[in-house]
């Protein structure tokens, strides 16, 4: 809040320098929408959450319980990406800095920028939103990955409902999301950037095929009709599976012609 009311830093650059409304400004576009607010894996991982919170507390939560629980999440997230969004444009750019690959190296750069707009008392206090910022998401990551990897593969193997989570299976899949993960800081320091925007990229152009098969599951015989997509709702639904599509189609285009 107190960046914002600051305002952005270089007052006489045009937030919209080069214009992203053009073919050539695409793959930046598709990056900043793999992650924004969020990956669509999360509707996976919000149902296996759900699951393990039934099994460790012995509730079964109701539907009006479930998309409370899940809407919060959500906008609380999307409330989270436009600020973040927000304090980028306000705060990094126009300020003729080039920005480290590395990880380390930026959350120093990022952290330094945000104490110069804000004044010294602010370091201690961004150096640790920005270390909880990371370590959430680290830790969100390390169990969603692992638990739909679990999940998913004890699906391919018959099993349905509840017994799609098993503990024993889901330790060994963080275990090697762990040591992955470690390879990768071990091997690639320097190349946190390329690998974050391949991630993004990567979540972005699998966002069809899952929007397709989260469309496929809400109106499959293992949801009851009366919870199934309305017609308003499946009209939109449909529409927005058509327009990233498309979007996947033009970038597919953008990239043949760069």
């Amino acid at each position: 809040m107190a960046v914002l009311g600051r305002g952005p830093v270089a007052v006489n650059v045009d937030l919209f320098s080069p214009s992203p409304w053009s073919l050539t400004a695409l793959p930046f576009l598709v990056a900043l929408m793999g992650w924004m607010p969020c990956p669509l894996d999360l509707a996976a991982w919000s149902s296996l959450w759900i699951f393990a919170r039934q099994d460790d507390s012995g509730h079964r939560g109701s539907r009006a319980e479930v998309e409370a629980d899940f809407n919060l999440g959500y906008l609380l997230t999307v409330a989270m990406a436009v600020l973040f969004l927000l304090l980028g444009a306000w705060v990094m750019h126009g300020t003729g800095q080039t920005f480290s690959p590395s990880g380390a190296r930026f959350a120093q750069q990022l952290i330094t920028l945000y104490t110069a707009s804000l004044g010294g008392w602010a370091y201690p206090v961004i150096a640790i939103a920005a270390f909880t910022t990371m370590f959430s998401t680290t830790l969100t990551c390390l169990d969603g990955y692992p638990r739909s990897t679990s999940a998913g593969f004890r699906l391919l193997r018959g099993f349905r409902g509840h017994a799609v989570h098993d503990r024993r299976e889901h330790g060994i899949w963080m275990v090697l999301h762990g040591v992955g993960a470690a390879a990768v800081l071990a091997f690639w320091p320097g190349s946190m950037g390329a690998l974050v925007q391949l991630a993004m990229v990567v979540s972005f152009l699998t966002t069809p095929v899952l929007a397709w098969m989260n469309l496929r599951v809400m109106q499959g015989r293992q949801v009851a009709p009366a919870d199934r997509f309305g017609t308003g709702q499946l009209l939109l639904a449909r529409i927005s599976l058509i327009v990233l599509s498309a979007f996947v189609v033009l970038f597919g285009i953008s990239l043949s012609q760069g």
